[in-house]
């Protein structure tokens, strides 16, 4: 079990925040301008099983490779081979071109979940 710690915005509850790690470091919120400091924010402390942030964000990375490894694959290979980014096949390209686009995929839906964040807060 991990320990680990929600930080929020005093004014919007937002999660997006752009904070420091010390008490006294900076701390502004992405959605309605609140600037500040660290302790200045509401937290919510909890227990989980997903290790730290970046175990997280690698955890998610790793699944969404194996949908793409099974679920994809054959799929993009046809596309990269029609458009010309594999001119024969190629198994280690592939993977590469597969990798590429998980990271990308990965970066794209945490855009995506802060876009939809702020528009929920905007409305």
């Amino acid at each position: 079990m991990t320990p680990d710690k929600a930080f929020f915005c005093p004014a919007c509850s937002s999660a997006c925040l752009e904070v420091g790690a010390l008490a006294q470091a900076p701390a502004r919120c992405e959605l309605c301008g609140w600037e500040g400091v660290r302790e200045e924010l509401h937290v919510h402390e909890f227990v989980h099983e997903s290790g730290s942030s970046e175990e997280m964000a690698r955890a998610f990375f790793t699944d969404l490779r194996a949908v793409f490894g099974r679920d994809v694959a054959a799929s993009m290979a046809r596309v990269l081979e029609k458009w010309g980014f594999l001119p024969e096949p190629d198994v280690q390209s592939l993977a590469r071109y597969l990798v590429a686009m998980v990271r990308a995929a990965t970066n794209a839906v945490i855009e995506e979940r802060q876009r939809q964040e702020k528009a929920r807060h905007a409305s």
